[in-house]
């Protein structure tokens, strides 16, 4: 099974570039758009690992 991530980033082309790599290195990427839409989807579904953009 993939190690599931969350990857909160408010920057749409940011947000893709990092989703595309860490797929392609076998990851399972869940992304926000916000802190809060990003805790919502944590509570949710707990990912492994949750990468947040510190300067949103």
């Amino acid at each position: 099974m993939a190690t599931q991530l969350l990857l909160i980033e408010d920057d749409a082309q940011i947000r893709h570039n990092v989703t595309e790599l860490l797929s392609l290195s076998g990851f399972q990427v869940a992304t926000a758009d916000s802190g809060r839409e990003g805790i919502t989807q944590a509570l949710l579904v707990p990912p492994d690992l949750i990468l947040c953009d510190i300067m949103m």
